[in-house]
């Protein structure tokens, strides 16, 4: 039973709200997310949320999800932001993630969901700049069937060539697709794929 900041157990002491979440599997960035007022922003990065520097706050992936939570003295509003490139896998883990942020919160936060383009205008205050659609760039890289460790190891390195000559952002992925495998995406890039 829930009493006051405390989870109340069983057997001993009542222990603190928190750390029974954290016991629950509760990410730990969420560890201060009650006790700041202001703007908080995350991304889903490889499944795993990943606080967003201020510095970039207003700048979103189109291929990504995100939490936003807005908190002041009285209120607090959570927005889960969906880039229209955005992975059903991505989205999935940004609901799971604002679950657990929600219930870290003890459900006080009203929660959003902000579609790419459609963004609501209580989401637009909390960027007075306005925001940025960024999209993200990923090198493809081939390899054959019976490649081995060096080669496979050689190809990345051409690819990371490339990315650092020609400038493209640090977060540029590397997709390794498999001979065989090969999507239309990727064919479009050859003039002459039979």
């Amino acid at each position: 039973m829930y009493q006051g900041g405390q989870l109340a157990g069983t057997v001993g002491q009542a222990q603190p709200y928190w750390k029974w979440q954290r016991s629950m599997g509760v990410d730990t960035c969420f560890d201060k997310a009650g006790e700041q007022q202001g703007l908080r922003v995350w991304r889903v990065e490889k499944m795993k949320l990943v606080p967003v520097p201020k510095s970039n706050f207003g700048t979103f992936f189109t291929g990504d999800a995100y939490l936003v939570l807005h908190r002041d003295e009285e209120r607090a509003h959570l927005h889960i932001w969906h880039g229209e490139k955005a992975s059903s896998d991505e989205k999935g883990a940004s609901a799971l993630f604002a679950t657990q942020l929600d219930d870290s919160l003890q459900g006080r936060p009203v929660q959003h969901r902000e579609v790419q383009g459609n963004e609501s205008d209580l989401f637009m205050t909390y960027f007075p700049s306005g925001i940025k659609y960024q999209v993200q760039r990923n090198w493809l890289s081939l390899m054959g069937r019976r490649a081995n460790s060096e080669e496979k190891q050689a190809a990345l390195k051409v690819a990371e060539d490339v990315i650092s000559q020609r400038n493209y952002p640090s977060n540029t992925q590397v997709e390794i697709i498999p001979e065989g495998l090969e999507t239309a995406f990727f064919k479009q890039f050859f003039k002459d794929w039979n």
